[in-house]
């Protein structure tokens, strides 16, 4: 699976709701609300996993049309957890 984090700007109260409801998506295994700096407004970050990309964007469009989401970003991993165990311990 390719993994694939995004990261939305919500900006009311709603944040601890539409996140609780994103992190029922069976292809999402992480979603968190996360502070926000002057340069960095985004607040709530889910990690969708999917067999290509196409399929990761597809289920964020879906997410985003569902909660009239306006504002948000792709963050793709440049690198998987397996690929940082192998590097960082099988030396």
């Amino acid at each position: 699976f390719l993994i694939n984090e995004f990261a939305i700007r919500i900006l009311d109260a709603n944040v601890s709701k539409i996140g609780k409801k994103i992190a029922k998506f069976p292809q999402v295994t992480h979603c968190y609300e996360r502070l926000t700096s002057k340069n960095w407004q985004y607040n709530l970050y889910a990690m969708v996993h999917g067999k290509t990309k196409k399929d990761c964007e597809k289920l964020i469009n879906k997410i985003v049309k569902n909660f009239k989401i306006r504002d948000y970003k792709f963050l793709y991993s440049i690198t998987s957890n397996l690929d940082y165990y192998i590097i960082n311990f099988m030396k």
